[in-house]
Protein backbone atom coordinates (compact mmCIF):
# COMPACT_ATOMS: atom_id res chain seq x y z
CA UNK A 1 0.00 0.00 0.00
CA UNK A 2 1.22 3.49 -0.83
CA UNK A 3 2.31 5.18 2.47
CA UNK A 4 0.23 8.27 1.67
CA UNK A 5 -2.90 6.18 1.05
CA UNK A 6 -2.39 4.55 4.46
CA UNK A 7 -2.04 7.94 6.12
CA UNK A 8 -5.08 9.25 4.27
CA UNK A 9 -7.16 6.27 5.43
CA UNK A 10 -6.03 6.81 9.04
CA UNK A 11 -6.94 10.49 8.71
CA UNK A 12 -10.45 9.61 7.52
CA UNK A 13 -10.90 7.29 10.49
CA UNK A 14 -9.26 9.41 13.20
CA UNK A 15 -10.11 13.03 12.37
CA UNK A 16 -13.30 14.52 13.77
CA UNK A 17 -13.68 16.79 10.72
CA UNK A 18 -12.88 15.21 7.37
CA UNK A 19 -11.02 18.07 5.67
CA UNK A 20 -7.36 17.70 4.69
CA UNK A 21 -6.00 19.98 7.42
CA UNK A 22 -7.80 18.21 10.28
CA UNK A 23 -6.89 14.80 8.87
CA UNK A 24 -3.19 15.74 8.67
CA UNK A 25 -3.30 16.99 12.28
CA UNK A 26 -4.71 13.62 13.41
CA UNK A 27 -1.97 11.53 11.76
CA UNK A 28 1.69 11.97 12.82
CA UNK A 29 4.19 12.97 10.09
CA UNK A 30 1.51 13.66 7.49
CA UNK A 31 0.81 16.73 5.38
CA UNK A 32 -2.45 18.10 4.00
CA UNK A 33 -0.79 19.21 0.73
CA UNK A 34 0.48 15.66 0.16
CA UNK A 35 -3.07 14.36 0.74
CA UNK A 36 -4.40 16.85 -1.80
CA UNK A 37 -1.79 15.81 -4.37
CA UNK A 38 -2.55 12.13 -3.73
CA UNK A 39 -6.26 12.64 -4.49
CA UNK A 40 -5.99 15.00 -7.45
CA UNK A 41 -2.75 14.20 -9.26
CA UNK A 42 -1.60 10.68 -8.40
CA UNK A 43 -2.03 8.14 -11.23
CA UNK A 44 -3.99 5.60 -9.16
CA UNK A 45 -7.10 3.88 -10.45
CA UNK A 46 -10.00 4.30 -8.02
CA UNK A 47 -12.10 1.78 -9.99
CA UNK A 48 -9.62 -0.99 -9.18
CA UNK A 49 -10.03 -0.17 -5.48
CA UNK A 50 -13.83 -0.28 -5.80
CA UNK A 51 -13.65 -3.63 -7.60
CA UNK A 52 -11.36 -5.12 -4.94
CA UNK A 53 -13.68 -3.96 -2.16
CA UNK A 54 -16.64 -5.52 -4.01
CA UNK A 55 -14.81 -8.85 -4.40
CA UNK A 56 -13.77 -8.87 -0.72
CA UNK A 57 -17.29 -7.97 0.43
CA UNK A 58 -18.79 -10.66 -1.77
CA UNK A 59 -16.47 -13.29 -0.24
CA UNK A 60 -17.77 -12.35 3.22
CA UNK A 61 -21.44 -11.54 2.59
CA UNK A 62 -22.49 -12.57 -0.92
CA UNK A 63 -24.15 -15.73 -2.14
CA UNK A 64 -25.76 -16.59 1.18
CA UNK A 65 -29.38 -16.72 2.32
CA UNK A 66 -30.86 -13.23 2.49
CA UNK A 67 -27.87 -11.36 0.96
CA UNK A 68 -29.23 -8.17 -0.52
CA UNK A 69 -28.01 -5.19 -2.52
CA UNK A 70 -29.18 -1.95 -0.91
CA UNK A 71 -29.26 1.19 -3.06
CA UNK A 72 -29.60 4.65 -1.58
CA UNK A 73 -28.33 8.17 -1.97
CA UNK A 74 -26.37 10.18 0.58
CA UNK A 75 -25.49 13.85 0.67
CA UNK A 76 -22.58 15.89 1.96
CA UNK A 77 -23.07 19.58 2.85
CA UNK A 78 -20.57 21.81 1.03
CA UNK A 79 -19.67 25.48 1.00
CA UNK A 80 -18.98 27.32 -2.25
CA UNK A 81 -19.57 26.14 -5.81
CA UNK A 82 -16.26 24.56 -6.91
CA UNK A 83 -16.59 20.99 -5.58
CA UNK A 84 -17.69 18.65 -8.38
CA UNK A 85 -21.48 18.28 -8.53
CA UNK A 86 -22.17 20.69 -5.68
CA UNK A 87 -25.50 22.48 -6.01
CA UNK A 88 -28.53 23.62 -4.05
CA UNK A 89 -30.48 20.37 -3.79
CA UNK A 90 -32.14 18.16 -1.18
CA UNK A 91 -29.62 17.35 1.53
CA UNK A 92 -30.79 14.40 3.64
CA UNK A 93 -28.06 15.01 6.19
CA UNK A 94 -29.51 18.46 6.91
CA UNK A 95 -33.15 17.59 6.21
CA UNK A 96 -33.60 20.51 3.81
CA UNK A 97 -32.54 21.94 0.46
CA UNK A 98 -29.03 23.31 0.75
CA UNK A 99 -25.64 23.40 -0.92
CA UNK A 100 -24.32 19.83 -1.09
CA UNK A 101 -22.91 16.97 -3.15
CA UNK A 102 -25.07 13.88 -3.62
CA UNK A 103 -23.96 10.36 -4.41
CA UNK A 104 -25.84 7.12 -5.06
CA UNK A 105 -24.32 4.10 -3.29
CA UNK A 106 -24.65 0.33 -3.44
CA UNK A 107 -24.15 -1.71 -0.29
CA UNK A 108 -23.99 -5.48 0.03
CA UNK A 109 -25.89 -6.55 3.14
CA UNK A 110 -26.60 -9.71 5.08
CA UNK A 111 -28.32 -9.45 8.45
CA UNK A 112 -26.47 -6.87 10.57
CA UNK A 113 -23.39 -6.96 8.34
CA UNK A 114 -22.87 -4.66 5.37
CA UNK A 115 -20.18 -3.24 3.09
CA UNK A 116 -20.40 -0.38 0.56
CA UNK A 117 -19.33 -1.74 -2.84
CA UNK A 118 -20.09 0.97 -5.41
CA UNK A 119 -20.92 4.61 -5.93
CA UNK A 120 -21.87 7.21 -8.50
CA UNK A 121 -21.67 10.98 -8.04
CA UNK A 122 -24.89 12.71 -9.04
CA UNK A 123 -24.36 15.56 -11.51
CA UNK A 124 -27.21 18.09 -11.40
CA UNK A 125 -28.30 19.39 -14.78
CA UNK A 126 -26.87 22.84 -14.04
CA UNK A 127 -23.40 21.23 -13.99
CA UNK A 128 -23.85 19.12 -17.10
CA UNK A 129 -24.92 22.18 -19.10
CA UNK A 130 -21.92 24.29 -18.00
CA UNK A 131 -18.81 23.15 -19.91
CA UNK A 132 -16.63 25.95 -18.53
CA UNK A 133 -17.46 24.98 -14.94
CA UNK A 134 -16.79 21.30 -15.66
CA UNK A 135 -13.47 22.12 -17.35
CA UNK A 136 -12.40 24.27 -14.40
CA UNK A 137 -13.22 21.40 -12.04
CA UNK A 138 -11.09 19.03 -14.16
CA UNK A 139 -13.93 16.68 -15.14
CA UNK A 140 -13.09 14.66 -18.28
CA UNK A 141 -15.64 15.22 -21.07
CA UNK A 142 -16.68 11.54 -21.15
CA UNK A 143 -17.99 11.82 -17.59
CA UNK A 144 -20.11 14.92 -18.18
CA UNK A 145 -23.54 13.40 -18.71
CA UNK A 146 -26.80 13.73 -16.83
CA UNK A 147 -28.32 10.66 -15.19
CA UNK A 148 -31.21 10.58 -12.75
CA UNK A 149 -30.57 8.92 -9.39
CA UNK A 150 -32.63 5.84 -10.41
CA UNK A 151 -30.53 5.57 -13.59
CA UNK A 152 -27.36 5.70 -11.47
CA UNK A 153 -28.81 2.98 -9.23
CA UNK A 154 -29.41 0.78 -12.30
CA UNK A 155 -25.77 1.30 -13.30
CA UNK A 156 -24.70 0.13 -9.83
CA UNK A 157 -26.79 -3.05 -10.03
CA UNK A 158 -25.30 -3.82 -13.45
CA UNK A 159 -21.79 -3.14 -12.14
CA UNK A 160 -22.33 -5.46 -9.14
CA UNK A 161 -23.53 -8.24 -11.45
CA UNK A 162 -20.57 -7.77 -13.81
CA UNK A 163 -18.18 -8.03 -10.84
CA UNK A 164 -19.78 -11.32 -9.81
CA UNK A 165 -21.34 -9.98 -6.60
CA UNK A 166 -24.02 -12.43 -5.46
CA UNK A 167 -27.21 -11.21 -3.81
CA UNK A 168 -30.73 -12.61 -3.57
CA UNK A 169 -32.63 -9.35 -3.92
CA UNK A 170 -32.38 -5.58 -4.42
CA UNK A 171 -33.84 -3.00 -2.04
CA UNK A 172 -34.43 0.74 -2.46
CA UNK A 173 -36.56 3.50 -0.95
CA UNK A 174 -39.46 5.43 -2.48
CA UNK A 175 -37.28 7.74 -4.60
CA UNK A 176 -36.51 4.73 -6.81
CA UNK A 177 -39.98 3.24 -6.44
CA UNK A 178 -41.74 6.26 -7.91
CA UNK A 179 -39.57 6.13 -11.05
CA UNK A 180 -41.01 3.24 -13.07
CA UNK A 181 -37.75 2.86 -15.04
CA UNK A 182 -35.98 1.32 -12.04
CA UNK A 183 -38.43 -1.48 -11.17
CA UNK A 184 -39.01 -2.15 -14.88
CA UNK A 185 -35.27 -2.63 -15.43
CA UNK A 186 -34.96 -4.88 -12.36
CA UNK A 187 -37.77 -7.00 -13.79
CA UNK A 188 -36.05 -7.19 -17.18
CA UNK A 189 -32.84 -8.26 -15.42
CA UNK A 190 -34.80 -10.99 -13.57
CA UNK A 191 -33.79 -9.52 -10.23
CA UNK A 192 -35.97 -9.99 -7.16
CA UNK A 193 -36.53 -6.49 -5.81
CA UNK A 194 -38.40 -4.56 -3.17
CA UNK A 195 -38.98 -0.83 -3.59
CA UNK A 196 -41.06 1.47 -1.45
CA UNK A 197 -43.83 3.32 -3.26
CA UNK A 198 -44.99 6.51 -1.57
CA UNK A 199 -48.73 7.01 -1.07
CA UNK A 200 -50.10 9.56 -3.55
Amino acid sequence: MNPVSGQYLKGLIQATKKNMERMAEAVPNSNDQVYQHFLTNSPWDDQRVVEQVAHDANALLGGRDNSCLLLDESSMPKKGDKSVGVSRQWCGQLGKTDNCQVGVYSTLCRGEHFAPIGFRLYFPENWVGDKVRCDEAGIPDEFVEFFTKPELAIQLVIEACMLGVQFEWVHTDSLYGKDTAFPRMMDQMNEIFMVYVAKR
